[in-house]
């Protein structure tokens, strides 16, 4: 398969399921948020995609190949990004085995597989060819069904791979049956306090998220720090730090101020707006 021109099933989304329950705490308290597709959830605040693409769909859309085809335009930059990831990991686990949900095009485990020995799992079939082009094999398909789970790690990392997920709650728990008693989780995510913030303010209308475009990364569900962290203290995790996940891929002054600003609000006084944070985690009583 090649990683250029490639080819798509087709060029929208055709198909499209309802969901009569909170895809993160599966509560039945669910009503339209924002026009036309955002929904909370009443129990967890949880905002979601409802209606959302079929997975089906969903994979062809990845597999159009959009995303992965610029992100190695980038690797520069994404090297430092992924350096600052491992260098927070390292605080906590320094050899073992990992776990990389979602591996997209691979690039993570050349540097954490400095230090580890290394698994990964992909949903799209380009994504992994891309990881196999590097020299590794991630399994391939649902996180949930996957036989990878019959193993329990030392650490397990979802790098912007959770706001993707169906059913992001089914996901963590499987992860915790998965992680070592000692075991650690990085998760990180979009951070849409901001934009959330800004969608108050400026009293706009509809969406404050857009609209999920075929070939472009697809986010189902949209996370705030307290959202993500409540649902991790309930379902069995014990955070044991959180922060301002970097992500600017553009090093301008602005984007730096932003960085910069929100790891010392964070600092101060455990809030940040930033446009990405991580949680690291352990289970709960160890």
């Amino acid at each position: 398969m090649s990683f250029d021109g490639v080819s798509k099933p087709v060029e929208k989304f055709s198909r499209w399921e309802s969901l009569t329950r909170c895809c993160l705490c599966e509560s039945e308290q669910i009503d339209r948020k924002f026009f036309p597709d955002v929904w909370i959830c009443r129990r967890c605040s949880l905002l979601f995609r409802n209606p959302r693409p079929g997975q089906m769909d969903i994979i062809s859309s990845y597999d159009a190949g959009v995303t992965y085809a610029a992100w190695q335009k980038e690797l520069d930059v994404r090297a430092m990004l992924w350096k600052k990831r491992l260098n927070i990991l390292l605080r906590y686990k320094r050899s073992g085995t990992l776990l990389d949900v979602g591996t997209g095009d691979g690039f993570f485990l050349d540097f954490a597989g400095t230090f580890f020995t290394v698994d990964a799992t992909e949903v799209s079939e380009i994504g992994a060819a891309y990881a196999r082009s590097r020299g590794y094999s991630p399994a391939i398909g649902d996180i949930c069904r996957l036989n990878v789970f019959e193993r329990h790690y030392d650490v397990i990392t979802l790098w912007h791979v959770l706001e993707h997920l169906p059913f992001p709650g089914a996901a963590l728990r499987a992860l915790a049956r998965s992680l070592k008693s000692d075991g650690i989780l990085f998760i990180a995510v979009p951070n849409e306090s901001g934009s959330l913030i800004k969608h108050r303010l400026t009293g706009a209308k509809g969406s404050p998220f857009g609209f999920l475009e075929w070939g472009r990364e697809i986010h189902l569900t949209h996370f705030t720090p307290k959202v993500l962290s409540n649902f991790l203290s309930s379902n069995g995790f014990r955070i044991l730090d959180g922060g301002v996940d970097d992500v600017h891929l553009e090093r301008t002054v602005k984007t730096l101020w932003a960085y910069y600003g929100n790891r010392l609000l964070n600092a101060l006084v455990k809030l940040q707006f930033d446009k990405a944070m991580y949680f690291v985690c352990r289970l709960d009583g160890n």
